[in-house]
């Protein structure tokens, strides 16, 4: 899995790099046999009152599957890659949902009991930060 991490506007220091794929290794991990690439991109937005929020987004490019895209904007720039993160594995886990039902019916009609083990139960719970 090669995760590209980049910044517009925005300072990218060790810190966000570590904890950007820190979040993205722990709520990936269960998909990274079909992730390929995981683009994530910030950008410092200029509200009218003078407020900078932060835009963080993100884009996984999978194999043989639709290019997943999400973001989210906050103040703070950890709290925007929490939530984007949190939101791109809610999508995730919803699409190989759809595949884990085609690929269960495909497996009952082949007359075996066996499920993909790539297709296990996923855990979305928030990973301490």
């Amino acid at each position: 899995m090669y995760v590209d991490i980049q910044s517009n506007r925005l300072e990218l220091d060790d810190d966000l790099r570590q904890h950007t794929l820190h979040r993205l290794h722990g709520a990936m991990d269960w998909a990274s046999d079909d992730v390929k690439t995981i683009y994530v991109r910030f950008s410092k937005i200029d509200r009218f009152d003078r407020c900078h929020t932060t835009r963080c987004l993100i884009q996984i490019s999978l194999s043989n599957k639709p290019v997943v895209v999400t973001e989210d904007s906050e103040s703070d720039v950890n709290a925007a890659v929490d939530k984007a993160v949190d939101r791109i594995a809610r999508v995730m886990v919803r699409k190989f949902g759809r595949f884990r039902e085609a690929d269960s019916h495909w497996f009952e009609h082949q007359g075996t009991k066996v499920k993909p083990t790539r297709l296990a139960k996923v855990n979305l719970k928030m990973m301490p930060s």
